[in-house]
């Protein structure tokens, strides 16, 4: 059969019978987590009193953020990293092993440091091997307002 020519009408009815290709699966490994809270330009209250803080005139009630990200199913532990446009030092620098972190603090954000926080989340497998980080969401802290003094 070597050297056999068949015409492209059988060629092309050939391919077109050929069993569908299975389908691309992605390669197994570390990816970026998806970041689902809290979402982007949202703004944080603060002066919160469910914070669980004492109260008092000069430092309010503070308040508290809730992240959460999707899971990496290889990923043992994931790095969080949130800062302020104006920081020196991030708020948030620490692996956590579940896909979310609670944060709260009894203090407050002055008004010229309210805006432009940004956070993003890298995922680390068994190995300590680093995946990508994750794309970045920034929020921003409402105004501090006290209640008037006693």
């Amino acid at each position: 059969m070597a050297g056999m020519r068949y015409p492209l009408a059988v060629i092309a009815l050939l391919a077109a019978c050929s069993p569908p290709s299975a389908p691309v699966e992605e390669e197994p490994g570390l990816h970026a987590p998806t970041l689902l809270s809290p979402a982007e330009g949202f703004r944080i209250p603060q002066n919160d009193p469910t914070t669980g803080c004492y109260f008092d005139h000069d430092h309010g009630y503070g308040f508290q953020i809730a992240f959460d990200w999707s899971d990496v199913s290889v990923a043992t532990s994931y790095h969080i990293y949130a800062i302020g446009s104006n920081a020196t030092f991030p708020i948030i620098d620490t692996i956590v092993v579940a896909s979310r972190l609670f944060h709260r603090s009894c203090g407050y954000v002055t008004d010229s440091n309210r805006r432009g926080w940004k956070w993003r989340v890298s995922s680390i497998g068994a190995d300590g091997s680093v995946g990508p980080w994750s794309a970045e969401r920034t929020w921003d802290f409402d105004p501090l307002v006290f209640p008037p003094r006693p």
